[in-house]
């Protein structure tokens, strides 16, 4: 009887062992499977992040391509009218010159030289007119471009060279208040502690450096909009040509000053950096 009953409870026990060994396999599995889960999800949210990325680095460059080609514009409807104008202002004087000659037709030993210096004028003029706006269209062509291949891929490592780390790089960034905007940078640079705005300018004046210093100042005033709270704001100005005032009082209210080097592709910052303040 002993016997039997001790038998019963050792099937039982062997029962419970193997039913236990089951449970952990199925435990086991369900944890890998789990896993294996995870791990897929893990990777398609970096694949997303490099998708996001990606079309993030496209529309960018649509941005900056779409920028350029309007300055481009611009600049070739400015050079035609100033070509308008000064071709008006050629006929203006070649008029003036032929009325001049009626005036004194009576001294016929003049009317060759006066016929000579009008057809010499208008020639000049012509030329002076033509290579003038051949100089302007090439800047403002040319601009757009130094923009997309020099200055927007140049700041973010001449900035990291100084000390300064951005994460992000936003061209032509528009920044609304009230249902309205309230200031417009060409290129924002946004990191985990800091931030800095930059205008670019073929010739860098001084009043484009003051109008930029009003544009930090508004920007500090708006941070929330900016997503600039908690950050400290940096200013800095790129020029293809800096006029020494704009440069002194950019140095002056803590600015970098950046001068576009096109025939090395690069950008060098000409300003003490000591003198570098936030906002």
């Amino acid at each position: 009887m002993v016997s039997a009953n001790l038998e019963a409870v050792v099937t039982r026990i062997g029962i419970a062992v193997e039913r236990l060994t089951e449970s952990q396999q199925e435990t086991d599995r369900i944890v890998k499977k789990l896993a294996e889960e995870r791990a897929e999800r893990i990777k398609e949210r970096a694949q997303e992040r490099v998708e996001r990325d990606r079309e993030w680095a496209e529309w960018a460059q649509g941005q900056a391509i779409e920028r350029a080609k309007e300055r481009a514009e611009r600049d070739r409807e400015w050079a035609e009218w100033a070509q308008e104008q000064a071709l008006e202002r050629a006929k203006e004087r070649a008029e003036a010159l032929r009325a001049q000659e009626a005036q004194n037709a009576k001294y016929a030993k003049h009317r060759e030289e006066i016929e000579w210096r009008l057809t010499k004028t208008v020639e000049e003029l012509s030329k002076e007119v033509k290579a003038m706006m051949q100089g302007i269209s090439t800047i403002g062509h040319s601009l757009g471009a130094l923009i997309e291949f020099i200055v927007i891929p140049g700041i973010r490592p001449l900035m990291k060279e100084h000390g300064r780390s951005f994460d992000n790089i936003f061209p032509n960034k528009k920044i609304k208040a009230l249902e309205r905007e309230v200031a417009e940078v060409d290129i924002f640079l946004h990191g985990n502690a800091e931030a800095m705005a930059v205008e670019i300018k073929t010739r860098l004046t001084v009043s484009d450096v003051r109008r930029h210093i009003e544009r930090l100042k508004t920007l500090r005033t708006y941070a929330n909009e900016a997503d600039i709270q908690n950050k400290k704001l940096y200013g800095a100005v790129v020029g293809l040509f800096i006029d020494g005032a704009a440069q002194t009082l950019a140095q002056q209210e803590g600015l970098y000053v950046i001068e576009i080097v096109e025939e090395r592709d690069r950008l060098e910052i000409v300003s003490p950096v000591d003198n570098i303040k936030p906002f």
